[in-house]
């Protein structure tokens, strides 16, 4: 996957409740979220971040109440990837679950700087800043678990998804599929 987007420097500790409001939590499309992302933080923020930009933030992003809303509604927003010192253990897992890239390296985080260009293609991203970038020999590539939820999501984009109950037979079911009762179905 190629990642290139303007990037956006956040600070530490990002959290959830931050990024959505708990007056949100009744919506459920992506970019309905996307619509009140860090509304009461930072009002300017959803209008300045283009699909495919890359948010760059320090130590233990999002953390905080854990509300699955906070990565839908920033791939709602379009941003193509969040690389962080460090992530919030539950935030990381809805992200890999979702299909929001997530890359952990404190050198990146630590290089980067707001309107730089944030460019690469996993599992090797390389965060880049008026043509120099930042080594990737460091970076973690992704786990073979992980490369398989992403995988499963590629395909199901390319399908339409529909929310079915889910059943105890191969035939019905995604393979890693990142939630339960999750199927394709062929685009009609």
């Amino acid at each position: 996957m190629i990642i290139e987007g303007k990037v956006h420097v956040l600070g530490d500790s990002v959290d959830t409740d931050g990024m959505v409001a708990g007056r949100y939590l009744p919506l459920s499309d992506p970019k309905d979220i996307a619509k009140h992302i860090f509304e009461d933080v930072d009002p300017g923020f959803r209008t300045r971040v283009k699909p495919g930009d890359v948010l760059v933030a320090g130590r233990n992003f999002g953390s905080g109440s854990g509300r699955e809303h906070a990565p839908l509604g920033l791939i709602g927003l379009g941003v193509g990837c969040i690389v962080a010192e460090s992530f919030s253990r539950t935030f990381f897992r809805m992200a890999v679950d979702l299909g929001l890239q997530t890359v952990t390296c404190p050198e990146a985080a630590a290089a980067a700087k707001d309107g730089d260009v944030g460019a690469g293609s996993t599992p090797r991203p390389v965060m880049c800043r008026s043509g120099r970038s930042t080594s990737s020999a460091n970076l973690c590539p992704l786990s073979s678990a992980r490369s398989s939820i992403k995988a499963a999501w590629r395909l199901m984009s390319k399908r339409s998804c529909r929310r079915t109950p889910a059943r105890n037979t191969a035939a019905h079911t995604m393979p890693a599929a990142p939630r339960r009762g999750w199927t394709a179905s062929a685009a009609k």
